[in-house]
């Protein structure tokens, strides 16, 4: 079960890697999926893979 929260609110690339969502800004960022319990988007210019989209619904 996910105990993570993840807000996004600037323009990022959402992408996976391995077993991990990575987030590409300045830096990036790794969060494994099986830690994270809600993902938040807010901002219009964040980019999602279909393989982001399928390991949330993989991981729940």
């Amino acid at each position: 079960m996910g105990w993570r929260s993840v807000m996004i609110s600037r323009p990022a690339k959402l992408r996976r890697e391995h077993f991990s969502l990575a987030i590409e800004q300045e830096q990036t960022a790794f969060v494994p999926f099986e830690d994270i319990a809600i993902i938040v988007l807010n901002h219009r210019e964040i980019q999602l893979t279909h393989p982001v989209l399928s390991a949330c619904a993989d991981y729940g």
